[in-house]
């Protein structure tokens, strides 16, 4: 029983301490925003196709073949929609942008930590005052 308690308690010495690369949290909502961006895109093509085919029907569906009326206002519905998600597309786009620039500063700043780290430079020892040692001479 007691054996079987420490195993279930017990954390593989594979997945302790690991530590995520550069840009790890970074390229995950990238990632997240490229889909948000094609889902936009997609509903931004099949919307007008969806007013379109909804109009058609209405016609067939109705006595009058044209009605002026019906078309401004699919038209001006279409146009409002397609204008507000063209908005939040561009949003999207600038997030896209700001988060590429973070995820290159990221892999920038741990690059140049991994050349300080091949020439020797170690992290600052903090002191029994709470500073680094190089700060207290």
């Amino acid at each position: 029983m007691k054996r079987q308690e420490r195993y279930r308690v017990r954390n593989s010495p594979l997945t302790r301490n690991l530590l995520r690369p550069p840009g790890h949290s970074l390229q995950n909502k990238l990632s997240e925003v490229q889909t948000d961006i094609l889902s936009e895109v997609m509903v931004m093509l099949f919307i007008p196709v969806l007013a379109l085919s909804g109009y058609f029907c209405f016609r067939e569906i109705s006595d009058t073949k044209d009605n002026v009326t019906v078309i401004f206002l699919a038209s001006f519905l279409v146009f409002g929609f397609l204008t507000y998600r063209s908005w939040v597309l561009l949003k999207a786009f600038n997030k896209k942008k700001h988060l590429i620039l973070g995820l290159q500063g990221e892999l920038f700043t741990g690059e140049e930590l991994n050349q300080l780290m091949l020439e020797g430079c170690d992290s600052p020892r903090l002191s029994d005052s709470g500073g680094p040692e190089f700060l207290r001479r």
